[in-house]
């Protein structure tokens, strides 16, 4: 019997076969993951939009007006007086954590839009920041905190019994404040609406 070696044509359709078979194998693990890393970055998107909505609801629903010499302001307009994008929104509140030092558990919270610095974000897109300032009495630069990224546009509305404000710099508190946050153009909105529960600090006398 003799013996017959493979032909070249038989090797050529051979490495043919597990190329596309190893390709094939590629193409699922390839869909495989980036379904895996899409899947990630929903999750971890879900996660900062609950925690800023926490966040920021927390901070209403403590909302502190204080009298006399250092009495707080809720402040809130449309033009941002940190960047290039609208919206702004300062007021004192209770979250803070009180460790036992001079600041207690009063702090002045800010949130506003500043740009991405990321050069590959498309810069009509920021991020949303969490300022916050332990000391009232001095005012030292805020210590910023991003909590959410991709946002398109931020406002705030306040109601005064009456009817909506885009524009609130009174020392009193609204009946509700009402925050829009725009993340994707066609995505619905993250809408914060809360009814702030605290109430003023009575004035000192002679203060």
């Amino acid at each position: 019997m003799s013996k017959r070696g493979f032909t070249l044509i038989e090797i050529l359709l051979t490495t043919v076969i597990t190329a596309l078979a190893l390709l094939t194998i590629y193409g699922v693990f390839h869909r495989a993951v980036r379904s895996r890393d899409s899947a990630l970055d929903r999750t971890r998107e879900a996660r900062l939009r609950l925690r800023a909505d926490q966040l920021i609801r927390d901070d209403l629903n403590s909302l502190f007006l204080s009298g006399g010499r250092f009495a707080s302001l809720t402040e809130g307009d449309v033009k941002n007086l940190k960047s290039r994008f609208d919206g702004y929104l300062r007021f004192s509140t209770t979250t803070g954590v009180n460790r036992g030092d001079a600041f207690g558990d009063v702090q002045s919270v800010e949130y506003y839009l500043i740009p991405d610095t990321d050069p590959e974000v498309d810069p009509s897109i920021g991020v949303l920041v969490r300022a916050v300032t332990r000391d009232l009495m001095e005012y030292p630069d805020a210590d910023e905190q991003i909590i959410l990224t991709h946002v398109r546009n931020f406002t705030v509305s306040f109601y005064d019994g009456s009817e909506w404000q885009e524009t609130w710099t009174h020392g009193t508190m609204p009946r509700a404040v009402k925050v829009r946050i725009q993340q994707t153009e066609d995505g619905p909105p993250m809408e914060i609406f809360t009814s702030p529960v605290s109430q003023p600090k009575p004035t000192p006398k002679g203060s």
